[in-house]
């Protein structure tokens, strides 16, 4: 039987910290926090909770108000990774790679035309409006605003209509052009300033939180996940120890290596796309680090000779990993 969709419970806490201001809902909020508040709750349960909350105050801007009480580090681990990257494209990709520690719902893509990139965000289970109100504002407060100044031309979307009344919106996203009616719910924003070093990198700290979210447990649904996702974190677990083989892979995921090959295929991949995306995706990463040489990136990524990785890296960008890092230091137009 399959098992169903589980999402942290750090984020019913904003929900009861704002219930408590409305009166008459005292009792409500004791009631909810007399309910165990697991690690992981049904993703169903709390979407019933939230339309329910939503009803008991009549205000359809519920989410947001509870975005407002969200701190840094509301999101465990992952927010403090997400806040010291370097730039602003591997924060979003990080959070791509980790979306399952928030909820197993939550989808996560990034598109982008060469002059704008989009963030959009979505949910396997449709989600009543507060919820993604509380992501887009969450994920706007923490993760956007203190690194988008006012020439990125950020733009919040949502797919529902505009409301009648935007005061709450104003609040939250501030001077961001508000987007109502949308393809999508997300943001997007001048793709010049995906790789500028952010104000709060720090390559330390970031280290070592990235290392904590490898030893997170994964969610009991985990066996559920796409096989081309759970062979990607093993991936990037791995590539520290050396280049990994599709056979000590699929040992570790219990079938054998012609098994991990079929489904793969049937995902419309393979362990050698895998492993080629995400080595090209650390390796922009890793090449404009301060500090890293040219060798120990390479190391890091798996290459037994530095040569290896100079001919994927000029086959993944055109250029070399040194004429790419000196690039990239004169700043993102030029790179």
């Amino acid at each position: 039987m399959k098992q169903p969709m589980s999402c942290t419970g750090r984020f019913v806490r904003p929900f009861l910290v704002v219930l408590a201001q409305y009166p008459g809902l005292e009792a409500e909020v004791e009631k909810a926090k007399s309910r165990p508040i697991e690690p992981r709750i049904d993703v169903e349960s709390v979407q019933g909770l939230v339309v329910q909350w939503v009803g008991a105050t009549h205000d359809a801007d519920l989410g947001l108000r509870a975005g407002q009480v969200t701190c840094l580090g509301t999101g465990g681990a992952l927010d403090y990774a997400l806040r010291t990257a370097q730039t602003l494209r591997e924060s979003i990709l990080l959070a791509q790679r980790y979306a399952k520690l928030y909820s197993d719902a939550l989808q996560i893509d990034v598109v982008g035309d060469h002059e704008r990139v989009s963030i959009q965000i979505s949910s396997q289970v449709p989600a009543p409006r507060a919820l993604t109100d509380f992501m887009l504002s969450t994920w706007y407060r923490n993760h956007l605003q203190p690194h988008l100044g006012s020439g990125a031309g950020l733009e919040c979307c949502f797919s529902y209509p505009e409301p009648t009344s935007l005061d709450v919106h104003k609040c939250v996203f501030g001077s961001a052009k508000l987007r109502f009616g949308a393809s999508f719910d997300g943001f997007s924003f001048d793709d010049r300033v995906l790789d500028r070093v952010l104000a709060s990198a720090d390559p330390s700290l970031h280290d070592v939180h990235c290392k904590q979210l490898e030893l997170i447990d994964w969610p009991a649904t985990y066996e559920q996940l796409p096989l081309a996702v759970r062979v990607r974190r093993l991936l990037a677990a791995d590539l520290r120890q050396g280049r990994p083989s599709s056979t000590s892979i699929a040992c570790r995921l219990q079938m054998s290596r012609r098994t991990l090959v079929r489904q793969l295929a049937t995902e419309g991949t393979s362990f050698k796309s895998l492993l080629d995306d995400l080595r090209h995706q650390l390796a922009l990463h890793l090449v404009i680090r301060r500090g890293l040489s040219l060798p120990e990136v390479s190391n890091a990524l798996g290459f037994v000779h530095v040569q290896a990785f100079h001919r994927c890296f000029k086959r993944w960008t055109g250029s070399t990993p040194g004429r790419y890092r000196s690039a990239a230091l004169r700043g993102p137009a030029a790179a």
